[in-house]
């Protein structure tokens, strides 16, 4: 849901690991084009296996508490005019 994207703790390096493993998932999808490298016998039950690991690793980590980080804020001082 795009309403839930404010609760993803955005982190480039996940946004870099869900590509990834987004590209690799369409691999397995029939009707993708695939390079002839991807393109053969459908992939095993343990790669699978592991490939649902990893998707959940990722959602862990994009569902993991935010942190909030806080901007320093510059302050002005004036002396006071006597």
């Amino acid at each position: 849901m795009a309403t839930a994207l404010k609760k993803v703790n955005w982190d480039d390096n996940l946004v870099t690991d869900i590509i990834g493993t987004y590209e690799e998932i369409s691999a397995y999808i029939e009707g993708h084009t695939h390079t002839e490298e991807k393109a053969g016998a459908p992939p095993e039950p343990r790669e699978l296996e592991d490939m649902i690991g990893r998707v959940n690793a990722l959602i862990g980590r994009a569902r993991a508490e935010k942190v909030v980080r806080v901007e320093p804020v510059a302050v002005e001082i004036r002396a006071k005019a006597n």
